[in-house]
């Protein structure tokens, strides 16, 4: 196969498994229940063996040999960890549509809501969560207050930047005063805040 073959052939795998992932969506199966039935080892990232058997579930790229599917691994590896990563899927689904950063802001925001409920479900009150990153006791935080909160307690692991959390911060800070206020906090978790003022 000459190299402007190699190129075709890749642009068409890359090109479908959007397509399949996207669709997928559409369907009612997330990116992460995707990423996460390939994560056979669940440790939080893919690898190029794990990727090949995912690839093949989805039941087009059963005759990829272990070198295709590097080669197709190298253009998703954004950190050029060898692994794949939840970010890196979603950078990648992303990536043609003009949505970057749409679906992991969404994740993001579902995932920490989920951490709190799952908190919340062996008895941590979600205020005191809350109160747990306010250290000035102010009765809001501001956004590096939660930041810090949630980069201490690793709840996004260390694949995630200050930057790729801002539609997070955009979706608590509802009024954009650069501080999210408990009521907001409260909105956000889908609970009623008057029970708690």
């Amino acid at each position: 196969m000459c190299s402007s073959d190699l190129r075709s052939y890749a642009e068409y795998v890359e090109s479908k498994v959007r397509r399949i992932l996207v669709k997928a969506e559409e369907l009612g199966t997330s990116l992460e229940a995707a990423f996460t039935s390939w994560d056979a080892d669940n440790s939080g990232s893919v690898t190029v063996g794990e990727l090949r058997a995912g690839l093949a579930k989805l039941g087009v790229f059963t005759g990829m040999d272990v070198a295709d599917v590097s080669t197709f691994m190298a253009t998703l590896d954004a950190n050029g960890s060898g692994d794949l990563t939840i970010k890196e899927l979603m950078a990648f689904v992303d990536g043609k549509s003009g949505k970057q950063g749409d679906r992991f802001g969404k994740y993001l925001l579902a995932r920490l809501r989920r951490i709190l409920e799952g908190a919340e479900a062996k008895g941590l009150a979600i205020e005191a969560a809350f109160n747990s990153w306010d250290p000035d006791n102010s009765g809001s935080l501001t956004h590096e207050e939660l930041l810090d909160g949630l980069q201490i307690l690793k709840v996004f692991g260390d694949d995630v930047t200050r930057a790729e959390m801002g539609p997070l911060l955009s979706t608590l800070d509802r009024d954009g005063s650069g501080e999210i206020e408990f009521k907001e906090f409260m909105l956000f978790m889908g609970r009623d805040y008057t029970c708690y003022a």
